[in-house]
C-alpha cells in the first residue's frame, strides 16, 4: 500500500480553521462541492452525498457527474465508486438516500428512502437493514467503533440497543450544535471518528452534555479533538478514508 495520507472529506462550506486543523494533523482534505438539488443549507454535506461502506462509496449517478475529479481521487485510493440512480430533491424524506449508519453489520435508516443500490448491496452481502422514523440517520448518530452510540434521537438508540450496543441518550438544541438554516444541528454532522479519535467540528467543551460525552467515550477509549474554538457547528460530519491502496 502506498503512504497516502488519509483522506477527511467535508463540505466546502467547511470553516477554514477546521480545513488548517485537518491538514496540520496529517489529513488531506478533500472539500466537497453542492448539489443544488438539495435543500441549500446541506447541500455540500458528506452525509447526505455519500455512503461509504467498506472499499464501496455510493453516490448519485448526478453528482458523480459533476464531480468526477473528487471520485477519481477516491478510485485512486482504491475505492469503487456505485453510482446510484436515485435522483435527490430538497424535500424531505428525498433528500436522504445516503444518509445511513453502518454498524455492527448492519444499516440503520430510514430504509424505504434509501437509494436501491445500496439496499441491493446489503442484500446480497447479508448486511442487516434496520429502518428508523428519523432519515437524519447518520447525522443524528456518533459512532464509537462496533461498541456504542450517541444520539438525541429515541428511534435510533432503539436501534442499536437492539443491537447489544452501549447508548448515550443526549439533546439537541440551539446551545448544542448549530445548523445555518435550521433551529439546530446534530452531533453526528459536527464530528468524524477515525482511530480512536473523535474529531469535533468546533469546541466540545462547549456542548452542553460535554462532560456526559467525554465520560462515556472515556469507557471506550476514544480520545475528543476539538478543531476550532467555536460552538459545535453541523457541517456534514467529517468522512475519513484511509488509503485502501
Amino acid at each position: 500500500m502506498k503512504n497516502k495520507p488519509t483522506l477527511a472529506l467535508l463540505s466546502c462550506d467547511t470553516p477554514k480553521q477546521i480545513f488548517d486543523s485537518l491538514e496540520a494533523l496529517g489529513f488531506s482534505v478533500c472539500p466537497l462541492s453542492r448539489d443544488l438539488r438539495l435543500p441549500k443549507p446541506v447541500s455540500s454535506h458528506a452525509d447526505m452525498l455519500i455512503f461509504p461502506l467498506g472499499d464501496r462509496v455510493f453516490c448519485s449517478e448526478g453528482y458523480f457527474n459533476d464531480n468526477k475529479a473528487t471520485f477519481e481521487r477516491l478510485e485512486e485510493y482504491g475505492y469503487r465508486v456505485i453510482k446510484c440512480k436515485v435522483v435527490p430533491s430538497d424535500t424531505y424524506p428525498y433528500d436522504i438516500p445516503f444518509n445511513l449508519v453502518y454498524i455492527k453489520e448492519h444499516i440503520i435508516g430510514k430504509i424505504n428512502f434509501t437509494a436501491s443500490e445500496i439496499i441491493s448491496y446489503a442484500q446480497d452481502k447479508g448486511i442487516g437493514l434496520i429502518s428508523v422514523n428519523q432519515g437524519y440517520t447518520k447525522c443524528s448518530t456518533l459512532t464509537l467503533g462496533e461498541n456504542a452510540v450517541i444520539s438525541a434521537d429515541s428511534c435510533i438508540s432503539a436501534a442499536a440497543e437492539k443491537l447489544g450496543l452501549s447508548c448515550l441518550k443526549i439533546k439537541n438544541s440551539p446551545s448544542a450544535v448549530t445548523l445555518k438554516g435550521y433551529d439546530y444541528g446534530f452531533i453526528g454532522g459536527a464530528c468524524g471518528v477515525f482511530g480512536h479519535k473523535v474529531y469535533f467540528a468546533g469546541n466540545i467543551e462547549r456542548h452542553p452534555d460535554f462532560l456526559q460525552i467525554k465520560d462515556f467515550c472515556n469507557i471506550f477509549n476514544y480520545e475528543l479533538i476539538s478543531l476550532c474554538n467555536t460552538q459545535l457547528t453541523d457541517i456534514g460530519g467529517i468522512t475519513f478514508l484511509p488509503p485502501l491502496r
